[in-house]
């Protein structure tokens, strides 16, 4: 049996963008590329644009599993609200809202999709003007799922909406 929860992608693209609006937005915006591990974005490589205190961004991750494929995609808003660094005009405490999408599938085995939304918190370390590392922590919440029937994955689906989401990741600002 498929369990699928019903969600309006729409509501979290006008929360994401609010998010967004409510950033002091100057002039200019910056371009940074990202790398990292974490859950649910894996093993990640993204591009993020910045509008003042805020980014907005993308990104697309794997899992190396032998026999298996584990895949995501996330799009997320990162709001820097606290601190300083002598190294960036950027604060380098953030929030982070993203939705997320992880499908893991095994051949004859199983093929697991799911959508997640999450809430960060998080710091980032600058190493130079243009290059420094990331840390986030926090919850995200399991807006879609499609688990095939197989016992334990599904018992686990139907009982479990809520879970850690963290990474560390490194960062380049052009």
């Amino acid at each position: 049996m498929k369990k699928k929860v019903r969600f309006s992608c729409y509501a979290v693209m006008v929360v994401a963008f609010t998010f967004l609006n409510a950033a002091v937005v100057s002039g200019q915006g910056n371009v940074s590329i990202t790398a990292g591990f974490g859950f649910p974005d894996l093993l990640n490589a993204g591009i993020r644009y910045q509008i003042g205190q805020a980014q907005i961004g993308i990104s697309a991750g794997v899992m190396p599993v032998e026999g298996e494929s584990v895949t995501s995609a996330l799009f997320d808003v990162h709001y820097h609200f606290a601190g300083s660094s002598a190294l960036s005009a950027r604060k380098p405490w953030y929030g982070r809202l993203g939705l997320s999408y992880l499908h893991d599938k095994k051949e004859g085995a199983f093929d697991e999709k799911f959508v997640f939304i999450g809430m960060r918190a998080g710091r980032e370390f600058n190493i130079s003007q243009h290059f420094g590392i990331a840390i986030d922590a926090g919850l995200m919440y399991k807006l879609y799922s499609d688990v095939e029937e197989n016992d334990l994955a599904q018992l686990i689906d139907s009982i479990i909406t809520g879970f850690p989401a963290g990474g560390i990741g490194l960062f380049y600002r052009f």
